[in-house]
């Protein structure tokens, strides 16, 4: 079987094959989070919405600190703009990062990533609802 055509997303203003293009997206780092970690998720080949996160983890940690950032290329994620956060995490239980709807638009071409301001947190799973805005 041959493969497919993309789909066109984005053609000037007209004909669009698709208003949004929505996905899920998941990530899994490996092993036990430290303060100072800063783990690069995605980048963002279009300005790109994100309107979910989760994330879930076998072990508890009642004083985790996390920050979803976005950051522009040639910028170091941790100087990039928080849009996300969590504070605790509960054992196997799908924890969901409050998202800022001020700063939840990623700019095309910029990356997302975890910045882990306190230790805790391992084997992260991490669960985001994206969409790729289409413009024209």
């Amino acid at each position: 079987m041959s493969g497919q055509i993309p789909l066109l997303i984005e053609s000037g203003g007209i004909n669009h094959s698709v208003p949004d293009h929505f996905e899920t997206v998941n990530y899994y780092i490996n092993g036990n989070t430290a303060a100072g970690d800063d783990v690069l998720l995605h980048i963002c080949e279009r300005e790109t919405v994100v309107d979910s996160i989760i994330v879930r983890s076998p072990t508890a940690d009642a004083d985790v600190a996390a920050s979803f950032k976005k950051a522009p290329s040639a910028t170091a994620l941790a100087s990039g703009q928080a849009f996300a956060s969590f504070t605790v995490l509960v054992a196997d239980t799908n924890n969901t990062a409050t998202i800022d709807t001020a700063h939840n638009i990623v700019e095309a071409g910029s990356s997302i990533g975890i910045d882990i301001t306190t230790a805790g947190g391992a084997d992260l799973l991490i669960t985001m609802r994206i969409r790729t805005r289409v413009t024209g």
